[in-house]
């Protein structure tokens, strides 16, 4: 069975666990979801991501990570582009949630540009 994973976006994460499960996503020995939505979208983002977890998987929700949503609370762009990176690159699947809502965002196309860009470089590399 299992263990339930954990939200590598979690501040309760502590950052030399963070450091060590970028090591291991990177190694290919770790699945982490990077869950991509809009905010009109976070109950669904919240429940789906629960699930993904209670399954044994690790995922990467942004609503828990604080350098993001402090970007987001100042309007600081590059700090939530930088979070998003950072999220995406020590994920290794990205799961789009997409609404009717989702063609006002730019967050999201953007998500999964850096996503595929990210696979192309991986791949090049590893």
């Amino acid at each position: 069975m299992r263990v339930a994973g954990i939200n590598i976006a979690d501040p309760a994460i502590s950052k030399q666990k963070k450091l060590l499960k970028s090591y291991l996503y990177k190694e290919g020995r770790e699945t982490c979801v990077f869950i991509s939505h809009i905010s009109e979208n976070k109950d669904a983002a919240i429940a789906i991501g629960e699930y993904i977890r209670k399954a044994g998987f690790d995922i990467y929700l942004d609503i828990y990570d604080e350098n993001l949503q402090s970007g987001v609370a100042r309007g600081d762009d590059e700090a939530i582009t930088k979070s998003i990176e950072i999220g995406i690159e020590n994920s290794t699947d990205i799961l789009c949630i997409i609404s009717e809502s989702t063609k006002r965002s730019w967050w999201v196309p953007y998500e999964i540009g850096y996503g595929k860009n990210a696979l192309i470089l991986s791949q090049r590399y590893y």
